[in-house]
């Protein structure tokens, strides 16, 4: 059932390592990243409409970790997060 799904949302089987169905306005409607930091926990990144912008924003997101370091991810986190959610409070008003 969650691969009929997966296909019918987002046209894939299952999702990369990384990426998480998460519910923004209704049920598993958007993904995120998810990458684990250094003292084992895990930074969630916005949420994304679209399968290859979240794709795309996994390998940034992974690959500023691997050169900055956690601090670094979680400020650029956030800062993606506020603006996708202004994005989205803009888009929801218009």
């Amino acid at each position: 059932i969650r691969r009929q799904k997966l296909l019918k949302s987002w046209g894939v089987p299952e999702l990369p390592e990384g990426l998480q169905l998460s519910s923004f306005q209704s049920a598993d409607d958007s993904l995120c990243a998810t990458l684990r930091l250094s003292d084992g926990t895990e930074a969630v990144g916005p949420y994304r409409k679209n399968f290859q912008q979240a794709v795309r924003e996994l390998q940034e997101l992974r690959a500023l970790q691997q050169h900055r370091g956690d601090e670094a991810l979680q400020q650029e986190m956030q800062r993606r997060d506020v603006d996708a959610m202004t994005a989205f409070f803009v888009q929801s008003i218009s």
